[in-house]
């Protein structure tokens, strides 16, 4: 008596793994947890006049900027935004280019010894905007 003994079916072969679709243009390290900042919007030469001035007029109240990176350099923006995190004043009614924001920020503590998270509300800037008032107050 002999047995039939079941050969196993032949291994089919291991399929290649697919390469990864590398994206066109990759964001700045970091950039894939955060939000991009808001779309900088078309701006009259009225609406520039103003958001001039309340750029210049936040910036004389000591307020903290920091970057919002964007995946194409052109489109990041500077946050304004008031040290304490407290948030600044009748931002319904800013000119356009200027737009509220909101953002996730560390900020100083009470002696700037231990810092602390906050959510913090400011305004948006386009740099093309704000780098040339920033750099006059250095000047200045």
């Amino acid at each position: 008596m002999t047995k039939d003994i079941e050969a196993p079916p032949p291994a089919s072969a291991p399929e290649p793994p697919t390469p990864p679709t590398a994206p066109a243009l990759l964001p700045p390290l970091g950039l894939a947890r955060t939000q991009e900042p808001p779309p900088a919007l078309p701006a009259g030469a009225a609406e520039l006049f103003r958001a001039h001035h309340v750029l210049e007029q936040a910036l004389a109240e000591g307020v903290a900027l920091t970057l919002l990176p964007a995946r194409h350099p052109a489109h990041s923006a500077w946050m304004i935004f008031r040290p304490d995190g407290a948030p600044l004043p009748d931002l319904e009614l800013l000119p356009e280019p200027l737009q509220p924001v909101t953002r996730d920020l560390v900020l100083a503590g009470t002696g700037g010894i231990m810092p602390r998270r906050a959510t913090v509300t400011g305004m948006a800037v386009p740099l093309r905007l704000a780098l040339p008032l920033i750099l006059d107050l250095r000047e200045g």
